[in-house]
């Protein structure tokens, strides 16, 4: 029997219970971890490129997807994706995009703030305008609220029809320093109730100048006064009396000065529905001994026609 050289080799090394040289049959004892790099070599020895991550080269899972931290709020209203998004310069931008084409943008600057729909959704008001129709024309709507920062101004309302070709602005209402939309009639649109600014700053303080309540309701192509949602009683004939006594005994006349309360009692009654009564207001509280009570209701009436709902007002002619 020959025994050869290769056969003694393995059988004293199993004998020593080393491990098997190469030849002797399969290894046992596990393989050396990898030095980094050498998979890619291994590869380029083969010819083959080197095996990739694929999370790392191909989009996340939707699940792994990051938020975008600009984001500050958005909604899809069909196939419209709706946004606001802080900027570099701490602004906010609105975008209405169908896919990867923008349809509409709007931006503020630092200080300013844009809302998606008709108030904050944290508040206690109803939120009108974020994909519903509020205009009652069939087509879903869109509002944006619009604050542009700073001490004096403004908060604007934008509405937006969100129809198949796009946005489509509807109307906008400058509303100086805010109001609501509220459904005041129950019909199922909203109407804006707000402030008329327009004797601010008027022969008074800002503090002090009045600002009648305003209601503007939707009548098939913009918003506007709506006398009828604004109407309240009349005043009764004791009413009237106390009033006009309030305002003959205000200290102001004792300057030659016509008192605040004059005109903001008189705009009161002109925007509850009583235009001519609220004209003869003036002269019924204007103090007999004191004169230029004339010159004082042209002036008044110069300034309530810059008001843009005086045509609304159903003024008389003469005061």
């Amino acid at each position: 029997m020959k025994i050869n050289a290769k056969s003694l080799l393995c059988a004293g090394a199993l004998c020593a219970g080393s491990a098997f040289l190469a030849g002797c049959g399969e290894r046992t004892d596990p393989a050396p971890a990898p030095t980094e790099g050498t998979a890619e070599r291994a590869a380029e020895g083969e010819g083959r490129a080197p095996a990739t991550d694929t999370l790392a080269t191909n989009q996340r899972p939707a699940d792994a997807q990051p938020r975008d931290p600009s984001v500050i709020d958005r909604l899809r209203i069909g196939e419209f994706e709706v946004a606001v998004r802080r900027t570099d310069d701490g602004g906010q931008r609105l975008t209405v995009a169908r896919g990867t084409r923008e349809m509409l943008s709007r931006s503020v600057e630092a200080g300013g703030r844009l809302t998606l729909g008709s108030g904050a959704p944290e508040s206690a008001q109803t939120v009108f305008g974020r994909g519903q129709d509020v205009t009652g024309d069939g087509t879903v709507d869109l509002i944006v609220t619009e604050f542009t920062g700073g001490s004096n101004c403004c908060t604007n309302y934008y509405i937006y029809r969100v129809g198949s070709a796009g946005p489509e602005l509807v109307d906008e209402i400058r509303a100086e320093y805010g109001g609501r939309f509220v459904d005041l009639n129950r019909d199922g649109k909203p109407e804006f109730e707000g402030r008329d600014w327009s004797f601010a700053h008027w022969r008074a303080s800002f503090a002090e100048s009045p600002a009648p309540r305003i209601v503007l309701a939707f009548d098939g192509r913009r918003y506007r006064l709506s006398p009828e949602l604004m109407r309240t009683s009349a005043p009764s004939a004791r009413q009237l009396e106390e009033k006009i006594e309030s305002v003959l005994l205000d200290p102001s006349w004792e300057d030659g000065r016509p008192p605040v309360t004059l005109w903001s009692e008189a705009l009161d009654l002109i925007y509850s529905g009583h235009p001519e009564l609220g004209m003869r207001f003036i002269r019924m509280a204007w103090p007999s001994n004191i004169e230029g009570v004339d010159e004082f209701i042209a002036e008044f009436r110069e300034r309530l026609n810059e008001s843009p709902h005086a045509g609304d007002l159903n003024l008389p002619e003469r005061g």
